[in-house]
Order: C-alpha cells, then sequence, then structure tokens
C-alpha cells in the first residue's frame, strides 16, 4: 500500500488535488482487497486440498491388497505417496510468479497441515476396521491345537500396518519438496503417532 501512495503522485498527470483523489480511490481499493485476502486465501488452500486428499483415497487399498491373499510382507512404499502432495507441488509453480513468497508459503503450510490431518484420520479409521476385522475372523475360525511357527511369521493385519507405516514414512521425506521439517510439523506427528508401530501393538 505505501509503495503504490508513493508511485500514484508521480504517475498522474494534473493538479495534486486530482493526485490525492487517486491516491485516496487507489487506497480504498487496496483496503478492500487486503480485506478479503483471508477469505481468499481460504478457497485456494480448500481447493488445493481437496486435490490432494482425492490422491489419498489410494490408501483404501490397502487393506484389500493384503487381506487373505498371502502377499508377503511390504518393503516399501506405495506409489500413491509420491502424487499425494503433486497437486500443491503444480499450484506452487503457478503461484510464485504471481504471488509474494511470504503468502505462498503460508498456503503450503495450510494444504499441508491439512492434507496430513486427513491423512491421519484415514490411515487411523482404516486400522480400526482392519483390527476389528480380525478379531472377528479369529471368533469366526475353529479352534486348533498349537503347532510350532516362525515367531517372525506376519500376520495380514501386521502386513497392512507395515504398509501404512512405509507410506508415511515416505509421506514424511515428500514434505521436505516444500521445505517443512516433518519431525516438527505437528499434523505429521499426528500421523506418525497413528501409525508406528508403537501405536499398532
Amino acid at each position: 500500500l505505501s509503495r503504490v501512495q508513493y508511485l500514484i503522485p508521480r504517475s498522474v498527470s494534473g493538479s495534486e488535488e486530482e493526485a490525492e483523489l487517486i491516491q485516496a480511490a487507489v487506497r480504498e481499493s487496496v483496503e478492500s482487497l487486503e480485506s478479503v485476502l483471508p477469505s481468499l486465501s481460504k478457497v485456494v488452500t480448500t481447493a488445493v486440498v481437496t486435490k490432494c486428499v482425492d490422491n489419498l483415497q489410494a490408501i483404501r487399498s490397502i487393506t484389500a491388497m493384503y487381506r487373505m491373499t498371502n502377499k508377503p510382507p511390504p518393503t516399501k512404499h506405495l506409489l500413491y505417496v509420491p502424487n499425494i502432495l503433486q497437486p500443491l507441488a503444480i499450484f506452487v509453480t503457478e503461484a510464485t510468479q504471481h504471488v509474494q513468497q511470504e503468502t505462498v508459503a503460508a498456503w503450503i503450510s495450510d494444504v499441508i497441515s491439512l492434507t496430513t490431518d486427513r491423512y491421519a484420520e484415514m490411515a487411523s479409521e482404516l486400522l480400526a476396521t482392519v483390527r476389528k476385522m480380525e478379531v472377528s475372523l479369529k471368533k469366526l475360525q475353529p479352534k486348533k491345537t498349537s503347532v510350532p511357527s516362525s515367531t517372525s511369521a506376519l500376520t495380514d493385519t501386521d502386513k497392512i500396518c507395515r504398509q501404512l507405516y512405509l507410506d508415511a514414512e515416505e509421506f514424511g521425506r515428500q514434505l521436505q519438496r516444500f521445505d517443512i521439517d516433518h519431525s516438527t510439523f505437528p499434523s505429521f506427528s499426528r500421523l506418525w503417532e497413528a501409525v508406528s508401530p508403537v501405536s499398532a501393538s
């Protein structure tokens, strides 16, 4: 605003009174725009978060991937993880050409926070459902005489938990693309708590 006020008198011809009138009009317009910035920011972040969460829906396929499929335990993250924040990356590339860096940084933080919160919710919901299903299946299975088995054998639920852990671990690495330190980011801490082996035990 101060820069606009400085430039206006020098960019118009006419009397000082006319310049002051134009300056007042510009000031009013800028203040009006500043008043809607919070609403505009909310619209922007909501739109980007929606697209990121759409990419998160692939998390729902993890149960079918391991439940009664005899699939080996996971060793790496799934392909959907690097794509979760891709809508944000595309948006940032465009926004940085037209919007102040401070505003873009605030948008990045908001989008990642909201997306990660939703990620944590979905992971927690999936784990709760999987564990309930495991209890139900155990009740339906006839009791068997215990047979020695390898203590390293993983159940389907163990594999699902492991996959969620590996995916969240990769998601944390993806945050570095946006200069976010996942170790100090509150929403990621909630996600990590949901999928960590300690909470899964």
